[in-house]
Formats: C-alpha cells, structure tokens, sequence
C-alpha cells in the first residue's frame, strides 16, 4: 500500500514514511521483511521493546494502552495531522493526501 501511495504522481516527493515497531525484539525481521515486501520507502524504521511502547504512545498524545497498529500523519513542522486507531487503509490514506497536498 505505501509503496503504491509513494508512486502516486500526486504525492511523489512530497511524503515521507517513517515505521515504529512496537513488537516484541524477537518479531523484529518479520517485521523488517514486511516492510521489504510492502517495496515502501521507508527513511527511517525504528524499533522500540515493549517497556518503550507506552512512552512513546504517551509521547505522541496517546494513552499508554492505546489499540496497535496506530496510525500518524505528521506535517512538516510536527503537527499532527491525523490520527487511526486501527489498520489504515490505502483509501483512506490517499483521501487525506488528496486534500492536503494539492
């Protein structure tokens, strides 16, 4: 999916993807191969333990046991922009480019 958003022509070059792993150390490669399988762009895959996870929901905004995968859209300069609990979906995703990036 964001390997597909990245190619898009309306949003190339405009978006960056950054993944935070809040699994298990020991699920990290499977977590690695699915990002080379999703073929993303990803600048930058950080990967927290457990003990990190509620830290860095809280950090963000979030309740320490907020529901996972959660999603972020982050603007330039730090707002955020949007928030999913939940899976997001590529529909979902490109709607909320569309309108901020034209």
């Amino acid at each position: 999916m964001l390997a597909r958003v990245q190619r898009d022509r309306r949003f190339a070059g405009k978006i960056e993807v950054v993944t935070v792993n809040l699994d298990l150390l020991r699920n990290k490669q499977v977590a690695q191969r699915i990002l080379l399988m999703s073929k993303a762009n990803v600048t930058r895959n950080l990967m927290l333990v457990p003990n990190d996870a509620g830290d860095f929901l809280q950090a963000m905004g979030e309740r320490p046991n907020a529901t996972i995968p959660f999603s972020m859209v982050i603007g330039p300069d730090g707002t955020v922009l949007a928030r999913k609990h939940g899976a997001l979906s590529e529909d979902e995703l490109v709607s909320f480019l569309a309108q901020r990036l034209r």
